[in-house]
């Protein structure tokens, strides 16, 4: 990376932390207020383009109300948009952020999750992970995260009866 490209998410990363001419606020399901730049944002999706361009309510008010997002997990997603750089963090709220990339049409943060999803694999999760890699068109992921459920067919037989226990049981009065 040249010093350039690295002093410019340096000062964006700086804004973003320090909110310094912030111009939207974001409330997050869990209550937290985010502060951030309508036109860094605009350049990085569409939706965020076309949300604070039309005479939407986001515009008008300068608040975008996030039912499905909390604060620690935006925060994240907005460090990416600012800085091209994935937080560390990232893997303890995978779900929001796929959802939020796909929702805000950030492909690049798409495809790096696609990458990212498999690190994240266990016996636990990997139907949800398979799930939200079939959902958001995540290949390199889903393609990863199957190989690794076949690789222990009797793991997944006992993963399949316990899941249809579950089911059962719950369906019971």
């Amino acid at each position: 990376m040249n010093q350039s490209s690295q002093r410019y998410k340096e000062i964006a990363l700086a804004m973003l932390e320090s909110g310094e001419w912030s111009d939207v606020t974001f409330m997050t399901r869990d209550g937290q207020r985010v502060v951030a730049h309508r036109l860094i944002l605009s350049m990085h999706s569409a939706v965020f383009a076309a949300m604070f361009a039309a005479e939407m309510k986001e515009k008008t008010d300068g608040v975008v109300n996030l039912v499905d997002m909390g604060g620690d997990a935006l925060k994240i997603l907005l460090k990416f948009v600012y800085t091209d750089e994935m937080d560390e963090k990232w893997g303890q709220f995978y779900g929001e952020i796929v959802n939020a990339a796909d929702k805000y049409q950030l492909t690049s943060l798409t495809n790096i999750c696609d990458k990212l999803l498999p690190t994240l694999v266990s016996w636990e999760n990997c139907t949800e992970l398979l799930k939200l890699a079939e959902l958001h068109g995540m290949p390199g992921a889903k393609g990863e995260i199957e190989e690794f459920m076949k690789s222990d067919p009797g793991k997944l037989l006992q993963l399949y009866v316990s899941s249809s226990h579950l089911i059962v049981d719950n369906d019971m009065p």
